[in-house]
């Protein structure tokens, strides 16, 4: 019984300690702690390329061990769609080039993370949902193509990033919480009305950034919330 009682009151004196936590302020947000595994292959092809299968139906994209560095992800293989990029499939490689097809729906957590000499991206029609962080600290990455079939895109996706123009798509929905952060070199960013969310800090520390769009719109509301120029198209 005593056992009993000893083990009640350590769990009451946790709870309460991570309320007192919690209730001052204590707790600091972790912007960069996200779980991105990847996971094995039960297909590879000849140019490095690694797969699960979906369903039966369908690819996931899930490792990359070629040495190409100039990268066309595959649309198909073995007859079956690929219809994801998983979390950190090319993260930290020396990839200079990357063109995505149009059977890409999502771009996963990281999925290009610290590619630091990756250069350019071209993403075909089709691509719907870019996860957090999935191009962060590419460095050198000043030209991006996004599509008009584009619904998010996900938080930090292009934290310090080199691009200096940046034109959101017409469909594009939601820009997430610091997507392009520390972008210190981008100047213009091109936002349609479509886009109705724009979260915090979203193009935070880009200096002298001018943001073009509709009067009225939420692009007009984040540049006159965060000390940016706003512009009407």
């Amino acid at each position: 019984m005593k056992k009993l009682l000893s083990s009640l009151l350590a769990v009451c004196l946790c709870l309460t300690s991570a309320a007192a936590l919690g209730s001052c302020g204590c707790q600091k947000e972790d912007t960069r702690v996200i779980t991105a595994e990847t996971t094995q292959p039960e297909l590879v092809d000849e140019n490095g390329f690694g797969y699960v299968i979906v369903d039966g139906k369908t690819l996931t994209l899930t490792q990359y061990k070629g040495s190409a560095v100039d990268i066309q992800v595959p649309s198909e293989y073995d007859g079956k769609p690929v219809t994801e990029i998983e979390n950190s499939v090319f993260r930290s490689q020396d990839i200079k080039s990357v063109s995505i097809p149009s059977s890409i729906k999502k771009i996963g957590n990281r999925a290009f993370s610290d590619c630091q000499k990756l250069e350019k991206v071209e993403i075909a029609e089709g691509v719907e949902y870019i996860d957090t962080f999935a191009f962060s600290y590419a460095f050198a990455l000043k030209e991006i193509k996004l599509p008009s079939t584009l619904k998010t895109i996900g938080q930090y996706a292009f934290t310090a990033c080199a691009m200096e123009v940046v034109k959101i798509p017409e469909g594009v929905e939601e820009i997430g919480a610091f997507a392009f952060y520390q972008c210190e070199n981008l100047k213009t960013a091109y936002v349609p009305d479509t886009v109705t969310t724009i979260d915090k800090g979203a193009f935070k520390e880009s200096a002298g950034l001018t943001i073009y769009g509709k009067s009225g719109s939420a692009a007009e509301q984040y540049a006159n919330d965060n000390g940016d120029t706003f512009a009407e198209e």
